[in-house]
């Protein structure tokens, strides 16, 4: 399947060491797809903790990810829960 025209997803790495994070996003789309690092088990997009490496605190990842709210994020597609928006990924990453 290809991707609907005008856009054009990027990569982009946050944080440092263990607590290095890949997210996928469309500038054109205001987009994020943070997979497993941000997720919503019921209770509102978080940073999924479960699944942290040995020795990463949430704060580390919480830090890691925050220049994303540098950008014109207005949609966060989480791999768990339903699409949301920027208030949302501002929440999460406080």
């Amino acid at each position: 399947m290809r991707p609907a025209i005008g856009w054009r997803w990027e990569s982009r790495r946050f944080g440092a060491g263990a607590a290095t994070i890949s997210c996928s996003g469309s500038r054109a789309q205001r987009a994020v797809i943070a997979g497993d690092t941000l997720a919503d088990f019921g209770r509102g997009i978080e940073i999924n903790t479960r699944w942290l490496r040995g020795g990463v605190t949430r704060e580390q990842v919480a830090e890691g990810l925050r220049p994303l709210l540098e950008l014109p994020v207005e949609r966060v597609l989480p791999a768990h829960g339903a699409p949301t928006d920027r208030d949302a990924l501002v929440s999460a990453l406080s």
